[in-house]
């Protein structure tokens, strides 16, 4: 243990604490953070996927009829716009929730290593990264499915 390091030479704010852990333990947050990115993939990839299914869908049907390009006037076009939104939607929202599912574990593991980071303990990221799953899943899942149900619902 350091003679220089004592509770009362920590900063006494907010800022002041960021600083000191953003300064001091910069490569453990590094870490950490490529650590969360890896169970956010999944989520990532689904959105990409989404925005190119909606690209691809967009260019493939004659939504632009009688616009002076690509198909001849197709009368029976009521609503078929809505229809794909909707499926899209529908199919990418079940894949949104899964894979907030997956990042729910990533962000259960990183929040109790940047807890204890905060509280000036010491950690081992991988140690403390899996023993924050155990400990903190099911609540962050309860929030995160929450959050991915609402989202897939209210704002498609």
């Amino acid at each position: 243990r350091d003679d220089a390091y004592a509770r009362s030479t920590l900063p006494s704010n907010r800022w002041g604490l960021f600083w000191d852990i953003f300064k001091g333990r910069f490569s453990k947050l590094v870490i950490l953070n490529l650590l969360m990115l890896i169970f956010f993939i999944p989520l990532i990839l689904v959105i990409v996927f989404r925005s190119l299914y909606i690209q691809v869908q967009s260019g493939l049907m004659p939504f632009a009829s009688g616009m002076g390009g690509g198909f001849g006037a197709i009368p029976n076009l009521a609503g078929l716009q809505e229809n794909v939104a909707m499926s899209t939607n529908l199919m990418f929202g079940l894949f949104i929730i899964v894979a907030c599912v997956i990042a729910a574990v990533g962000l259960s593991g990183g929040i109790y290593v940047i807890r204890n980071m905060v509280w000036t303990e010491g950690i081992f990221i991988a140690n403390d990264f899996w023993r924050g799953i155990k400990i903190n899943f099911v609540i962050v899942m309860q929030s995160t499915l929450f959050y991915a149900v609402g989202r897939t619902i209210f704002c498609p």
